[in-house]
């Protein structure tokens, strides 16, 4: 009796541990199926934000921003503006660059490219500065073209507009100050040359 009793306690552990472990088999097994599926779906739903966070309406938005920004090279000048600047560009440099101790020399290079009337004034300026008294304090101006705009073009008259930047120095060429005069340049044709008749510093 005590023997069958024993085997009974034995049988019925031993049944128990079989159910047990195959419980636990089975909720392990599911458990692992019903977890593989989240992560699908969470890399689907984050490939769709990456996606429509930034839509081809956002891209070309940015694109035409670009091009809008993006410098447009100056039109190539005509033969017959670069005629003129090819004058007009360093008279005004040499015009606009001078001291009171040279004699208004930088107008004397400068004479052959005047018209008639130009060139008595500008003789009268020589006049007058060959007459005057020697200046100890030197103070000059040097000038360089920034820009410059053909305004008007015809057949034997035009007009241009240029920037450009002055230096004035006294006493010494570190002693200066630095500024932008806008510059009037009208010309003429005569003898199918293109003179300088008038130059107004603005």
């Amino acid at each position: 009796m005590y023997l069958s009793n024993r085997l009974k306690l034995i049988l019925i552990a031993g049944g128990a541990v079989i159910v047990i472990a195959a419980a636990a088999y089975g909720i392990q097994f599911f458990t692992a199926r019903d977890t593989s599926t989240p992560p699908v779906s969470e890399t689907q739903s984050v490939n769709t934000a990456d996606t429509t966070s930034t839509t081809p309406a956002e891209q070309n938005t940015t694109i035409t921003q670009g091009e809008q920004v993006a410098i447009t090279p100056a039109p190539a000048l005509k033969p017959a503006e670069s005629a003129l600047i090819a004058i007009a560009l360093p008279f005004v440099e040499r015009m606009g660059s001078y001291s009171n101790q040279g004699s208004y020399s930088n107008l004397e290079v400068i004479l052959p490219f005047m018209t008639a009337t130009f060139k008595q004034w500008a003789d009268e300026k020589i006049k007058e500065s060959n007459d005057a008294s020697y200046q100890p304090i030197y103070s000059g101006i040097t000038t360089s073209v920034l820009s410059y705009h053909v305004t008007s073009l015809n057949t034997n008259d035009a007009q241009l507009q240029m920037t450009t930047q002055r230096k004035e120095s006294v006493g010494t060429t570190t002693n200066s100050k630095v500024y932008n005069q806008e510059v009037e340049v009208r010309m003429v044709k005569e003898g199918g040359v293109w003179l300088v008749d008038v130059v107004n510093w603005k």
